[in-house]
């Protein structure tokens, strides 16, 4: 691999982005899971998305009953599983919470 040197500092993150697009690196996936009111009881879902990639993206429903800590746990367990799946040796999971109002 060569990397030139250029005068300024747009020259060097262009180099730096070159060098760390060339890299091997974790893949990031971020994660959120919920609770919300859905005709009179309480729904509890999950999202994840990629960061470079969205085809493994998804966001659905938590089976059993619905818990902000089951539906977190869901968003992970699934990310996992993608990540087994495609062969990601180094993951970073990011999990979002998210309030809901009213509650």
């Amino acid at each position: 691999m060569t990397v030139q040197v250029r005068d300024g500092k747009e020259g060097y993150i262009d180099e730096a982005r070159k060098l760390a697009d060339s890299v091997q690196a974790f893949r990031t996936v971020r994660t959120f899971g919920t609770v919300q009111r859905g005709n009179n009881e309480d729904v509890g879902r999950y999202g994840l998305y990629w960061l470079l990639d969205q085809t493994e993206a998804e966001y659905g429903f938590v089976d059993g009953v619905a818990s902000e800590i089951r539906s977190k746990q869901t968003a992970i367990i699934r990310a996992l599983q993608i990540a087994l799946r495609n062969g990601f040796t180094k993951l970073v999971i990011q999990n979002f919470g998210v309030t809901t109002r009213g509650r």
